[in-house]
C-alpha cells in the first residue's frame, strides 16, 4: 500500500492510503475481539485506520456491534435492540474481558489518533432517528471519519443531516440469501448512487471484475475492496481496488 489509481480529491487521502483494519486489528487467538477496545488500541499502536459497525440499542443509543444478534460475540441469545446501552456494554465479548463498547466511548478513546470508517447496519429504525443518533454521538468530535452502508436509505438521511460527512456506498456482488429480491437487488447493482451522493463505493473482493465496479470506475468512483483476508484476495485487490478493509494478514503483508 499505497495502490490507489483514482484521482478523485473529493476523498481524503487517509482514505485511499492507508489499508483499513476490518472490526479493529482483531485476533480471537491472542484475545482481541473483534468490535473491541483493544483491537481499536492495536489499531492506534499501529496508525491504521480503524473500521467499525454500529447498531441502535434500546434506548437509541449506537453501539459497537456487527451482528443484530448479541449470540456469536457475547452468548446472549437476544437481540441488540431489546436492550438498553447499559445493559449492552456489560456484556464480555468472546470470552474475554473486553466489554461492547459504545460509540461515544470509541470516539473517546480514539480522539482522532486515526481515522475511523462506521459502518452503519441496516434495522427496522425510523431512518430519521438512527442517523440523529449517529451524528448526535459524532457531535463536536474532529477526528477523520467516513460514514458507509449498505443501505442508501440512510446514507440519503445522512447525506440531509450531515451533508459533510465523508459517504461510502457499500455493495457485493453475491447478497445473502435471506435478503429478498429487492433488497438482493440494491445491495447487487447500488442504484441509488446519484441520490446518495456516495463519495466512494465499497464492494466485495469477488466483484471487483465486474462490469458494473468497472464502469464506477470510468466514472469516478473511488473503490475500496472488502474483506481482504488472504493474499490471493490482496493480490485482487491490488489490481482494482484503491483501498483495502483488511484482516487476518500481517501488515508486512500490506
Amino acid at each position: 500500500m499505497p495502490f490507489s489509481k483514482s484521482n478523485n480529491r473529493k476523498v481524503p487521502d487517509w482514505l485511499l492510503s492507508k489499508p483499513i483494519a476490518h472490526r479493529g486489528f482483531h485476533n480471537i487467538t491472542e484475545g482481541v475481539p473483534e468490535n473491541s477496545s483493544a483491537a481499536f488500541s492495536l489499531c492506534r499502536a499501529h496508525n491504521l485506520p480503524i473500521e467499525l459497525d454500529i447498531q441502535l440499542s434500546k434506548d437509541g443509543h449506537p453501539v459497537v456491534m456487527h451482528d443484530t444478534s448479541l449470540l456469536r460475540t457475547t452468548g446472549q441469545n437476544t437481540d441488540v435492540s431489546v436492550l438498553t446501552l447499559t445493559e449492552i456494554c456489560a456484556l464480555t465479548l468472546e470470552q474475554t474481558n473486553e466489554k461492547v463498547p459504545a460509540l461515544t466511548h470509541v470516539l473517546k478513546q480514539i480522539n482522532g489518533k486515526v481515522p475511523l470508517v462506521i459502518e452503519i447496519k441496516s434495522a427496522d429504525h425510523n431512518k430519521q432517528n438512527y442517523i440523529r443518533a449517529v451524528v448526535t454521538a459524532l457531535d463536536g468530535y474532529t477526528g477523520p471519519i467516513a460514514i458507509q452502508s449498505f443501505d442508501p436509505f440512510l446514507m440519503m438521511e445522512l447525506r440531509r443531516q450531515r451533508p459533510d460527512i465523508i459517504r461510502g456506498q457499500l455493495g457485493m456482488s453475491m447478497p445473502p440469501a435471506h435478503l429478498n429480491a429487492a433488497r438482493r437487488y440494491i445491495v447487487k447493482s447500488m442504484p441509488f448512487l446519484r441520490n446518495v451522493k456516495a463519495d466512494y463505493v465499497a464492494y466485495d473482493v469477488a466483484g471487483l471484475q465486474s462490469g458494473r465496479i468497472t464502469r464506477l470506475r470510468k466514472r469516478g468512483y473511488p473503490i475500496l475492496a472488502w474483506t481482504v483476508d488472504t493474499v490471493d484476495k490482496l493480490a485482487a485487490a491490488k489490481v482494482s481496488a484503491d483501498n483495502i478493509i483488511f484482516e487476518k494478514l500481517p501488515l508486512d503483508e500490506l
